[in-house]
């Protein structure tokens, strides 16, 4: 089940850099990075806040030979704009050994998976959707047993229970990043991840979202939901998260820091949007109308739209 390029999968190329300041959340500025690959391509690509003033940009590893950093950007109201940054370490890096490229739908069978090769991929493996116990012991001994299983694959959920959601805190591991920042202890559990996943052979299915956050009657969440009013935050309804502006631009602003960070990693086989989104109130709760129906779809639609105009591998 498992390609010969499974244990190719290394590092990113990496390059970090610390911009110029600017008011606000770093997590809502939007900086690009000019990547040159050994081709002599220009790629640019979003970059990530990992804390401290500093920035990185990662681009998979595809072909042998030198990277380099190039002009930094900043989107704008009228476009974009250049950004002063200073390189944190070289902004040059060798690749010797590349990297294949991600899972693909198969364009001759669109039911179908294939490697970058062309070789067919069949997904089969387990739901391990949130850890029990510390993810960074639960993991490894999955993931070790499923590789000894000879499984390829895996669903891991972005739940604030696991430790692994990036704007919601369980109340046990202290209070949640204030509205529009994220998590950076979370994202550095997830870089451990993706490289586990990696180094496992294992084809990673990242679920962002599930019911139980904007469901008032399965699996809720909703009481200690940090935009629910009730706990100080903006949304009066779970039906609400579908079609509020800010909630609309919140979540597009943590699924561009997602992109960014860890949509490099060939080990990503999939971004879930929502697990059983039936379950929510706007689907089929109480206050279901077809209104609210048609939103759940439209948001899917243009959320679907926004990552694939991010993720471009």
């Amino acid at each position: 089940l498992f390609p010969a390029a499974a244990s190719a999968f290394a590092q990113p190329v990496e390059f970090a850099f610390r911009p110029a300041p600017a008011p606000g959340s770093p997590f809502a500025r939007e900086l690009w990075a000019e990547v040159t690959t050994p081709a002599g391509e220009q790629q640019v690509r979003p970059a990530f806040y990992r804390g401290d003033g500093q920035w990185a940009v990662r681009v998979r590893a595809a072909k042998t030979g030198t990277y380099r950093l190039g002009r930094i950007t900043e989107s704008h109201e009228s476009g974009y704009k250049t950004v002063e940054a200073v390189s944190i370490g070289d902004s040059t890096a060798e690749v010797t050994s590349p990297v294949p490229g991600p899972i693909r739908i198969d364009p001759r069978s669109p039911r179908h998976f294939v490697h970058s090769d062309g070789e067919a991929f069949f997904p089969f493996g387990a739901n391990l959707p949130w850890a029990t116990g510390e993810p960074d012991e639960y993991y490894p001994r999955a993931f070790a047993a499923a590789r000894e299983a000879g499984l390829n694959w895996t669903r891991v959920w972005m739940a604030h229970w696991g430790r692994l959601n990036l704007d919601w805190r369980d109340a046990k591991q202290g209070a949640s990043p204030p509205r529009g920042d994220l998590d950076l202890e979370a994202a550095e559990r997830w870089d451990r991840l993706v490289q586990l996943a990696e180094s496992s052979g294992l084809y990673l299915q990242v679920v962002l979202q599930h019911h139980g956050q904007y469901s008032s009657w399965v699996n809720s969440d909703w009481a200690i939901n940090p935009w629910n009013v009730a706990n100080g935050g903006f949304l009066a309804s779970p039906s609400e998260f579908f079609t509020s502006p800010e909630a609309r631009a919140l979540t597009r602003r943590k699924y561009r820091y997602i992109v960014a960070r860890w949509g490099y990693s060939p080990a990503l086989f999939a971004w879930e949007l929502f697990n059983e989104v039936k379950w929510t109130d706007a689907r089929t709760g109480r206050d279901a109308t077809p209104a609210s129906n048609a939103a759940v779809a439209e948001w899917h639609a243009d959320m679907a739209r926004y990552i694939r105009s991010l993720d471009t591998e």
